[in-house]
């Protein structure tokens, strides 16, 4: 079928094929560039992409301390993930790189947030910010939500 596409095309207004990643178009790609010499085969990546899910529920442990570590990496990489994302869709490449430095930050914030968050944000804490007297009485200070629940 790619190559009854390609006749009809002319070889030579074609550089690339890109299907998904189903067996049968894995194996006519290949097929297409053994046959097709400066011809090349790719795999729609958004596709790879949704298929990788598939792949980790087969192989996913029931472990408490498992779904603390995925919650970090999610947090971590959805910036990242909405770049992906960006690049996928029709979005002018101009965006793509005003997107990449904010996305780098909210990554690093994500994983400074759960980091302090785990250890800073315990009752003990919020007590000792509150009764200070050089924090409670100065100019700046602020009872945040988070101090009132502790």
């Amino acid at each position: 079928m790619i190559d009854e596409v390609v006749e009809e095309v002319e070889k030579e207004n074609i550089i690339q094929v890109v299907t998904d990643k189903a067996a049968n178009y894995k194996v006519a790609g290949i097929l297409l560039m053994a046959k097709r010499i400066g011809m090349y085969w790719t795999p729609y990546a958004t596709h790879c992409f949704n298929l990788m899910p598939e792949d980790f529920e087969k192989k996913i442990p029931i472990h408490q301390d498992f779904w603390k570590h995925i919650v970090i990496c999610l947090r971590g990489a959805s910036p990242l993930i909405k770049v992906l994302w960006m690049i996928d869709s029709d979005e002018k490449p101009g965006f793509l790189y005003e997107a990449m430095d904010p996305a780098k930050e909210n990554i690093q914030i994500e994983l400074n947030d759960q980091r302090w968050g785990n250890q800073l944000h315990r009752p003990l804490h919020a007590t000792a910010y509150y009764l200070n007297p050089d924090l409670h009485y100065g100019p700046n200070f602020k009872v945040y939500l988070e101090v009132k629940k502790g």
